[in-house]
């Protein structure tokens, strides 16, 4: 049993098979998948035919093998059976311990996961829309929040914010959609719009649009996608101000359509819960041509400024020159004025003083000519003719001369009668 060379138990066998059969049974069989139960039922049958062997002749051997096969094929067979049935309970519980194990692990997963999903943590300036079943119930604040898995869930929004990538300048418009609602002040700056003024002329404005989310369900419920609603807004207002105004109004008049721009949105946004806090018009870019056309008036404006500026100047200079002039003239005017007062005083004071000593002269010389019986008058004259006399031939010419008159000479000779004594004297 069990031997590759022993064969088969058959009628005839020497009385030493059945010793070492029973040797080899009682051996440790060889593992060649035969289980330690039929091992063991096999030494058991072989020691059961060993003793009925033992205990009978020669005759019944051949019986005695027979039944020994038949019990051992029975008890192999049995044994297997319940092999079998052990191995396929053994499988049974541990699939069941299995399966519920797993059941187990999902249970604390799902029970961890709802846990988790209770608690919420909401930023600085974020806030979170949450709905019940589909209607709105409250709105999550800053801080810790909890709300009930399944039934309540955050109401999500578009949004849509301008990024520049690491190492690169070129800024790019990303569109997300989340639960989480920036309270925050947001900017933002519109792509370049067509425009036609009041004198039909298409320029392209460039504008910027601050506004700040005042109240996030008015946000959320009221407005389908809140940051295009307000580019459009801004946009298609911006088109009727810069409509009514011409091309050099809306050059000059920035703050106007910045502060009715600023007005007509405002009263749209709060439908929305949004508060526009600021609206710039950054950039106007008219035409090429009207844009060289605008070059060459601001050329030619600047160089009339230029000719008025010194026209002016010029204007200014002559009057100043003219004011200085006739200061001038006035002060000389004054000058020659005071000037010839002060001669004229002098000269009169002058006079006074020679008339002053001619009278005392005059008077000396009456009381000197009395003596001699002529007249002071006549003396004085006499003298004024002698010396008129002496200035007239005295020039040194032999051409010239001098008439006089007959009774000259007597009155001369008269006076030089009558002062010869004196001079001599």
């Amino acid at each position: 049993l069990g031997s590759p060379g022993g064969g088969w138990l058959c009628p005839g066998l020497q009385w030493t098979a059945p010793k070492w059969t029973t040797a080899r049974a009682r051996s440790p069989a060889p593992r060649l998948g035969v289980p330690l139960e039929a091992r063991t039922v096999v030494a058991m049958a072989s020691e059961q035919w060993l003793a009925d062997a033992s205990g009978h002749g020669p005759a019944s051997a051949e019986a005695i093998t027979l039944s020994g096969f038949a019990r051992v094929g029975s008890n192999f067979a049995a044994a297997a059976s319940d092999r079998r049935r052990l191995q396929e309970e053994h499988d049974d519980d541990d699939f069941t311990s299995l399966i519920v194990f797993i059941i187990a692990l999902l249970i604390f997963f799902f029970i961890l996961m709802f846990l988790l999903n209770m608690i919420v943590i909401v930023k600085q300036a974020e806030v979170m829309v949450i709905e019940r079943f589909g209607k709105y119930r409250t709105t999550f604040s800053p801080g810790l929040n909890f709300l009930i898995p399944i039934m309540d869930v955050p109401r999500k929004v578009n949004w849509r914010y301008v990024d520049v990538a690491w190492g690169t300048d070129t800024p790019v418009v990303k569109t997300i959609e989340t639960a989480r609602i920036d309270m925050r002040e947001h900017c933002f700056d519109f792509a370049k719009q067509n425009v036609i003024t009041k004198d039909t002329v298409q320029i392209l404005i460039d504008a910027l649009v601050y506004f700040q989310i005042a109240d996030a369900r008015l946000a959320v419920f009221n407005i389908q996608n809140l940051p295009d609603a307000v580019e459009l807004l801004t946009q298609s207002t911006l088109r009727n101000i810069v409509a009514q105004l011409s091309l050099d109004d809306t050059f000059s008049s920035r703050e106007r359509i910045n502060d009715e721009l600023l007005q007509t949105i405002m009263r749209d946004a709060e439908r929305w819960g949004v508060t526009v806090t600021r609206v710039e018009v950054q950039n106007i870019f008219p035409p090429a041509d009207i844009k060289n056309s605008m070059e060459a008036q601001i050329v030619a404006e600047r160089e009339r400024r230029s000719m008025v500026l010194q026209a002016d100047g010029k204007r200014e200079s002559a009057i100043v020159r003219s004011q200085g002039d006739a200061a001038k003239m006035v002060l000389e005017a004054e000058g020659v004025r005071t000037s010839l007062v002060n001669r004229a005083k002098g000269e009169a004071d002058a006079k006074l003083l020679v008339a002053k000593a001619e009278a005392g002269a005059v008077r000396r010389l009456r009381t000197a000519t009395a003596q001699h019986g002529v007249k002071a008058t006549e003396y004085l004259v006499a003298i004024q003719y002698l010396n008129a006399l002496k200035e007239a031939g005295g020039g040194g010419s032999a051409s010239k001369a001098v008439l006089l008159p007959s009774n000259s000479l007597n009155t001369i000779s008269n006076i030089m009668r009558y002062t010869r004594p004196t001079l001599t004297r």
